[in-house]
């Protein structure tokens, strides 16, 4: 899969650079307060922690982060504060459903009828700052990530849809910081 670096051109029918790839990063992705581009910012982070290999992201896969390990994880992200204007803050509040297995084939991907979590591992990452006035997506340390097992979760929690934050932590979700995710997973993982 290619992997742009950012300086590449984007010409038009003249060959004439009328932007960059930077350019259109910039202008589609910069809000990281918006649900959808916080939710590929976390998987990003969690990647990074897990030391994946992974060239890009693959937004069609049966989880977010394969780690080097093997041990499949799934990223979900929340906040108080969103892009929108907001009486108050949002409730933390994570999706969790199951899915249709994705069956790998050497000559075919397909889905079965068997509703399952197809991770190992989830990992809830909480952008936790309550002021919008410093709020900065960046900043790691306004990020609370907390971690769990798949089995934990079907265990205590069936086939619910989603999960509140209190839940998680009644259920055994652990609290780590960033440089201690990937301990977190490996150890998650061997419960």
């Amino acid at each position: 899969m290619l992997k742009f670096k950012g300086s590449e051109e984007i010409n038009d029918e003249h060959g004439n650079s009328v932007a960059t790839v930077q350019d259109f990063w910039a202008w589609a992705y910069s809000n990281l307060t918006n649900n959808t581009e916080r939710g590929a910012y976390a998987e990003y982070l969690v990647s990074i922690a897990l030391e994946t290999e992974a060239i890009t992201r693959i937004d069609w896969m049966p989880y977010d982060v394969l780690t080097p390990e093997g041990i499949r994880v799934e990223v979900k992200t929340s906040a108080y504060i969103q892009a929108w204007e907001q009486k108050g803050f949002s409730q933390i509040i994570f999706g969790i459903p199951q899915t249709h297995k994705y069956d790998f084939d050497a000559d075919a991907y397909d889905y079965n009828a068997e509703l399952v979590r197809q991770s190992d591992v989830y990992v809830f990452c909480v952008e936790s700052c309550k002021n919008r006035e410093v709020l900065n997506e960046r900043d790691l340390s306004q990020w609370e990530f907390y971690v769990i097992s798949t089995k934990q979760i079907n265990k205590k929690l069936g086939s619910q849809k989603k999960v509140s934050l209190s839940t998680l932590l009644k259920i055994g979700a652990r609290k780590v910081s960033y440089s201690g995710l990937k301990q977190a997973v490996i150890e998650s993982y061997s419960c």
